[in-house]
This record gives C-alpha cells, sequence and structure tokens, in this order.
C-alpha cells in the first residue's frame, strides 16, 4: 500500500460517516498525521532497538577498528532518521490534499528536516572518519 491508497481509504471511511466535507477534511488530516507519527515512531524502534541492537552485536564480533568508529559516532543512528524524513516528504502532499495551500509550507519544512538529517549524518560519518584515522 502506498500513500495515496491509504489516503483514499481514509476519505472513503469518512465519507461512509456521513460527515461533511469539512470535517472530512479535518478528520482526514488528523487521521493521517495520527499515522504518519505512528509510522516514523515504527521506524524509529525497528532502527533504534532491532537494526542498531544487531549493528552493535557485529561491531563487537569483528576486529577491525573502522566499524567500532562507526558505532561509537552513531553514524547508523542518524542514517536510519533519513527514511523517516524521506516518509515525511512522501506523505505531506497526501495529508493535505484538502488544503493546498498548507502544501508548499509543510513540504519545504519537510525538506529542511531531510537536508538537517542528511547533514547530521554527514557529519557523523566524518567524525567516524577522523576517528577511524587518529586509531591507525
Amino acid at each position: 500500500m502506498n500513500f495515496k491508497e491509504i489516503s483514499d481509504w481514509i476519505r472513503f471511511l469518512l465519507r461512509e460517516a456521513h460527515l461533511s466535507n469539512t470535517d472530512q477534511a479535518f478528520a482526514h488530516l488528523i487521521i493521517g498525521l495520527i499515522a504518519l507519527f505512528l509510522l516514523c515512531f515504527v521506524f524509529w524502534a525497528v532502527s533504534r532497538f532491532i537494526i542498531i541492537r544487531y549493528v552493535k552485536r557485529i561491531v563487537r564480533k569483528s576486529s577491525s577498528k573502522w566499524d567500532d568508529q562507526l558505532y561509537k559516532f552513531k553514524v547508523f543512528r542518524t542514517i536510519a532518521f533519513i527514511l523517516i524524513a524521506i516518509t515525511i516528504v512522501k506523505a505531506v502532499p497526501y495529508l493535505f490534499e484538502q488544503f493546498p495551500n498548507w502544501i508548499t509550507p509543510m513540504l519545504m519544512i519537510a525538506k529542511i528536516y531531510v537536508v538537517l538529517s542528511v547533514m547530521f549524518s554527514i557529519n557523523a560519518l566524518l567524525n567516524a572518519l577522523l576517528g577511524i584515522l587518529e586509531v591507525s
């Protein structure tokens, strides 16, 4: 399922509830924001509690030092936030389709979040590379 199918399904359910058009628009927005928040929380939880723990085990078993530095500077954790940021960017047009004046500002905010996530990931990677060079 993609965001459009989910959005259409929510809209269908709201029409079946016989809400006014205005109530449908606001209910669609609120339900969509809650669903997006839950989806992002699931992505965060999976990355934090499953992937990062798995990477930690691999790093501990490995004899090389470069992966220790990648884990120490939280490169994998910052990369997970890029996935969340991209999810938000993809969802914004469907969330705010009933409010077209809000799509552009919300996309701008979401894209700023993507840029910040990428910047933090690059920063963590560069710090890890510096740590690798210091250890070598």
